[in-house]
């Protein structure tokens, strides 16, 4: 691998500054490697975006019976007030649940370049 063999030979790499190149060949070479890694990556998101739904919907029906349950159990005990005053602290709860569930729904991929390098010769050619 070439991560490995740069590893191995880190004592014999010379570490250049990083130039911005005026033929614009560093912003194509990222471009490239980001649209391939794009590619490769997109069924590995789309299973990843299944599972998340998946899990999800599970959630989401479990709660429901969660709170259908608190709700009749309230709704069996206690005085007038009490019962409309707990109630609406279980609404409350459900909505804030709710609005976070939605806000789980909307995964958006997020593809971050962590190192970008260019190896060339020691006389400079690449």
């Amino acid at each position: 691998m070439v991560w490995d063999r740069l590893v191995e030979l880190a004592d014999g790499l010379e570490v250049l500054p990083a130039a911005a190149s005026a033929d614009g060949s560093a912003e194509r070479a990222f471009e490239q490697s980001r649209t391939a890694a794009e590619q490769q990556g997109k069924a590995a998101f789309h299973e990843l975006l299944q599972r998340h739904r998946e899990r999800l919907s599970m959630e989401s029906r479990k709660m429901n019976v969660a709170f259908a349950a608190r709700r009749r159990a309230i709704e069996r005990l206690g005085l007038p007030q009490v019962r409309d005053f707990r109630l609406g602290q279980l609404a409350d709860e459900e909505a804030a649940w709710r609005r976070e569930v939605e806000a789980r729904e909307h995964g958006l991929p997020e593809l971050s370049p962590m190192l970008l390098v260019a190896v060339a010769r020691a006389g400079g050619a690449s």
